[in-house]
């Protein structure tokens, strides 16, 4: 079984007939199998010889700590024989003797697993083979020298060091522990360039989909493909292939494989063994400190260690946990999970050696390399990484072009980016926890082993537009700003505008705020010290049908719905609702005094939470219809700098002096 997430509970494997029915049952009928093991990753049974032209292997498994009932399903098209034809053994073997004789770096009975190397010879003479111990195929796999890339790492890449101050945007994506995404565009050979720095030592993954998809997006891809459930016999193992492990059906009493003789010659150098610490038992749990984990959509996290009854409320907001849908279909979002249809790129280091992926993701299964998928192939033209004083850096570049299905293009739009970090060795975080000791593997989680990332901390979602242009600096320093999405749109074109501009003479800020949809929907604007929606002070409003304009003062305390201020502290409130453009003006001091308010001083900078919202009922405000976007960086609203309005005077005057002259010629 291809198990990246010890579950609890057991599993059920049966055969079902063209219509859906069962027809065996492959483990005992009234029980789960392994209940108590849930690392468990084989079962042998034996497929009774009843011919059948189209049929399903189904695997069906428990995931108790989401609820009494919730269960997953893997399924295979299987068709049942009654004379077996000679296996292919995957096409990694041969058969002889009644056996498969599995190439080199193949093994299972049919061969149907494959590892990427034995020996740091199989990686070139820029790679190194390194053994991740772990649980899953490729157990042993290539890792190129910083400074080299691609098959054998023959290619050179004119990447040996990572320099964050070199033009980067910079996004903090988690703070404990630490998750950094730098960015930029280069212009000249029109590639983004993405930067990740990530305290631990595991796997560092970043993905993004365009904001404006939908479910239908799954269309493009079945969820059976020919290409997709294949693997050539020269090529790297396919996940895929093997998400209901052949060897899991012990078909006609196979016996077990054998590999052919080393074919090498000369001295060789073994694969680089990972070192396991030992973990203690508390730590083998998964009780882990990535904070308060969630459910898979639609189900909200018990607070206790037994299993869910049932199904409480869903969350009201989030402006980066990934878990949930991203927007609700019924408050006029996409109803998408956000790892459905997702562009992936997944790095891992060792030292000053790496291997960084390109990967695509049809739903929350384990992500595929794009190579597997029809049409697909590796699209990323430079990479770099190594592991520094603690920190996974992982760099990549990319075409902002694409013409692939399993890659979007790069434009000026907002997309969803998804991050995650793997499982740290002896520190996993599963909430609730999961039962590790005494299981078949009580060390799940291997260092840069592809499997669950984890909760709290271990991921996010982010809304980001890559392309998005500073606003110019205003001449008079931070008196004014604006945002606006598009970055190139203006005024009414805009899908949401946003601008600010401090009145000096009495210390208060005026806003506007804009956003394309109907009458029948909020919007808002919110300011955080930590971008987080615990502690936001958060701004409101919407215009009625009849012209009635109302803006509410509002403190998030985390993710429910936002409570009212006992005192709001705004004035001078207009708005409109003209050719589907909400329009809200509204002014209130830089420093409320207010402590349900977060003010704006000379050293305090906040960060802009931008929000277009979902429907509304009296004073009450539903979920956001889509993920708020956060500013980059916190944003100043403070005095007009001074030496700026000096350099803006002399300016003019030159300007007026150079006319004059002009004239008088």
């Amino acid at each position: 079984m291809n198990l990246r997430y010890p579950h609890r509970g057991g599993v059920k494997i049966q055969v079902l007939n063209s219509t859906g029915q069962i027809m065996h049952h492959l483990t005992p009928q009234d029980n789960w199998t392994y209940a108590d093991n849930p690392t468990q990753l084989s079962f042998e049974a034996s497929i009774p010889n009843t011919p059948c032209e189209i049929c399903t292997l189904r695997l069906m498994r428990q995931a108790l700590e989401w609820g009494s009932t919730y269960q997953f399903w893997t399924c295979a098209n299987i068709k049942i024989v009654s004379q077996a034809p000679t296996p292919d053994c995957s096409q990694r073997g041969t058969w002889e003797n009644g056996m498969c004789q599995c190439d080199r770096l193949a093994a299972g009975s049919m061969c149907q697993y494959q590892n990427e190397c034995d020996y740091n010879e199989d990686c070139g003479v820029n790679g190194m083979c390194r053994d991740l111990q772990a649980t899953s195929y490729p157990k042993k796999q290539c890792y190129c020298k910083k400074g080299w890339m691609g098959k054998n790492c023959m290619t050179k890449t004119n990447w040996d060091k990572i320099d964050l101050n070199a033009g980067y945007k910079k996004r903090v994506l988690s703070t404990s522990p630490t998750y950094e995404m730098y960015y930029k565009v280069l212009e000249a050979t029109q590639e983004l360039e993405v930067v990740l720095k990530v305290h631990g030592s595991s796997y560092a993954a970043i993905g993004w989909r365009p904001r404006d998809a939908t479910s239908k997006c799954q269309l493009e891809y079945p969820l059976f493909a020919s290409k997709f459930m294949q693997a050539g016999k020269n090529g790297n193992p396919n996940p895929a292939a093997v998400q209901v492990e052949v060897d899991m059906i012990k078909k006609l009493n196979y016996p077990v494989s054998y590999p052919k003789p080393n074919v090498l010659t000369g001295t060789m150098t073994a694969a680089v063994a990972d070192v396991l610490p030992t973990c203690n038992p508390d730590e083998r749990q998964g009780t882990g400190t990535g904070g308060t984990g969630e459910p898979e959509p639609g189900k909200e996290e018990p607070t206790k260690e037994e299993p869910a009854t049932e199904e409480p409320a869903k969350e009201w907001a989030s402006t980066e946990e990934p878990s949930k849908e991203e927007t609700s279909s019924e408050e006029g979002g996409t109803g998408i999970h956000p790892m459905d249809c997702t562009d992936m790129v997944i790095g891992m280091a060792h030292n000053d050696y790496y291997k960084v992926g390109d990967y695509y993701t049809r739903d929350r299964s384990t992500p595929i390399e794009d190579m597997y998928w029809p049409g697909g192939s590796f699209s990323l033209t430079s990479m770099i990484g190594y592991e520094e004083n603690g920190y996974t850096m992982i760099g990549f570049r990319r075409k902002l072009a694409s013409f692939e299905k399993t890659d979007y293009p790069i434009t000026d739009k907002l997309y969803s980016v998804v991050w995650a970090r793997g499982q740290e060795y002896c520190n996993y975080i599963h909430t609730p926890t999961v039962q590790l000791a005494n299981t078949t593997h009580e060390h799940f989680y291997r260092k840069d082993e592809l499997k669950y990332h984890g909760h709290g901390s271990q991921r996010g979602l982010v809304a980001l537009n890559f392309l998005a242009k500073d606003t110019p600096p205003s001449m008079t320093g931070d008196c004014l700003g604006e945002y606006k999405q598009p970055s190139t749109c203006n005024g009414d074109d805009c899908i949401y505008m946003a601008t600010w501009q401090l009145m000096v003479a009495t210390d208060e800020i005026k806003f506007t705020i804009k956003a394309k949809q109907n009458s029948k929907k909020w919007v808002g604007i919110g300011f955080s010290k930590n971008t987080k929606m615990a502690d936001t002070d958060v701004i409101t409003g919407w215009v009625t049908d009849n012209g009635e304009v109302k803006i509410q003062d509002r403190w998030s305390t985390g993710y429910s719905m936002p409570k009212q201020d006992t005192k709001p502290d705004m004035s001078n409130i207009k708005g409109t609702q003209l050719n589907g453009v909400t329009t809200l003006e509204f002014t209130r001091k830089r420093n409320t005094g207010d402590n349900e308010d977060l003010a704006f001083t000379d050293t305090q900078c906040l960060y802009m939470i931008y929000a277009v919202g979902g429907s509304y009922t009296g004073n009450n405000i539903g979920q956001h219809a889509s993920l708020p976007i956060v500013s980059s960086d916190p944003i100043c609203i403070r005095p007009c700098n001074t030496a700026n309005a000096k350099s803006v005077s002399v300016f003019a005057l030159l300007v007026t002096l150079l006319v004059a002259m002009i004239f008088l010629h």
